[in-house]
């Protein structure tokens, strides 16, 4: 039976699967958010340049908020694509993401 302290400690194939997958997501993420931030600045831009009203500039950025909620998915996915090796192999996800502080 392990202890609490083996228990909390991830272990280095764990560290080793999440790791990678992480790191990818974060990037994907700063690309997406970098976009994100381009193609608002350039909507700005094209409805100053056009005088387009406040009215219709906010129906604009309002649709394109769900730009940033893709941000979140890609850290899920990132994470979730960590898990299937581990689910595999028989390791609880969960709690080692949870003890690991991701």
């Amino acid at each position: 039976m392990p202890t609490e302290m083996q228990r909390k400690q991830p272990g280095q194939e764990q560290v080793r699967i999440i790791k990678p997958h992480k790191r990818r997501a974060d990037r994907f993420t700063l690309l997406w958010l970098g976009f994100a931030l381009l193609l608002l600045t350039g909507f700005q831009v094209v409805l100053d340049h056009f005088a387009i009203a406040a009215a219709e500039r906010t129906g604009v950025m309002i649709l394109l908020a769900p730009l940033i909620l893709i941000a979140a998915v890609w850290q899920a996915v990132g994470l979730g694509v960590a898990g299937a090796p581990m689910l595999m192999k028989g390791i609880n996800f969960g709690a080692i993401a949870y003890d690991a502080g991701l």
